[in-house]
């Protein structure tokens, strides 16, 4: 197909994947499929939130068996909507990342383009995506190329990712860049505070110190008590920085 990243084949993922793959402690406990385990359609709830609060608890477990079984039970249910497909997928791709399975993860994700058009695709989604090929330490390049193919604007989640991406590759130029587009859509309040600390000691480290607190004047202080505990700790470091950058 024209979105696949590469032209491969990809079997569907609920018949391939295989959980014996050598992985990081795979949670694999099939006693946590939902009680019974003979796939009977009519005890699955097709609710959407009941069947999103079920992912998360599955997801908070790393429960790769159990994130494959709502899986297979939606897909038994009959045809999964688009919102659907898209947070089976999300819940995958997120699992499949987590544990490093790099080949079942790009497989997946190739069958994902395969059944749902570049331009359905939500920010949270595009997000997991990003997100899972950092976990797998992979270029987020080529998902970068897609992205930008759909001429949509990115959302905070996928603008998030792509930060965290362009700072793990020590690459300036798309920070800087991200950095305006960010500012040009008004996302920068959206970001998390401790993501933005993180850009500013990338770019203060980087002698992009009028960046930086420029960033840190706008978005980043006052810290208030609802911010991420994290966020002091991770200022102190930033001003350190700002300082041994200036002496430079």
């Amino acid at each position: 197909g024209k979105n696949q990243l590469t032209p491969l084949y990809v079997p569907s993922f609920l018949g391939y994947l295989s959980v014996s793959t050598d992985s990081r402690n795979l949670n694999t406990d099939t006693n946590t499929l939902g009680g019974s385990n003979n796939g009977c359609i009519s005890s699955f709830n097709r609710n959407q939130s009941d069947y999103r609060l079920r992912f998360e608890e599955a997801q908070s477990k790393r429960n790769i068996i159990q994130i494959l079984g709502l899986c297979q039970e939606l897909k038994q249910a009959g045809q999964p909507s688009s919102e659907e497909l898209q947070l089976s997928y999300r819940h995958v791709i997120s699992i499949l990342g987590h544990y490093g399975l790099w080949t079942q993860l790009y497989a997946t994700v190739n069958e994902l383009m395969e059944l749902i058009g570049l331009q359905e695709i939500n920010d949270l989604l595009w997000a997991t995506i990003l997100e899972a090929f950092i976990q797998c330490d992979r270029s987020t390049d080529v998902i970068y190329s897609l992205m930008l193919s759909t001429r949509k604007d990115f959302g905070p989640h996928t603008m998030s990712a792509l930060f965290r991406a362009a700072i793990l590759e020590s690459n300036l130029s798309q920070s800087i860049f991200l950095l305006q587009v960010a500012t040009t859509l008004g996302l920068l309040p959206k970001i998390p505070k401790t993501l933005l600390i993180q850009l500013a000691c990338y770019l203060a480290e980087q002698a992009q110190l009028v960046l930086a607190i420029d960033l840190l004047h706008s978005f980043i202080i006052p810290i208030k008590d609802d911010d991420h505990p994290d966020c002091v700790v991770a200022l102190i470091n930033l001003l350190r920085i700002c300082v041994q950058r200036s002496d430079v």
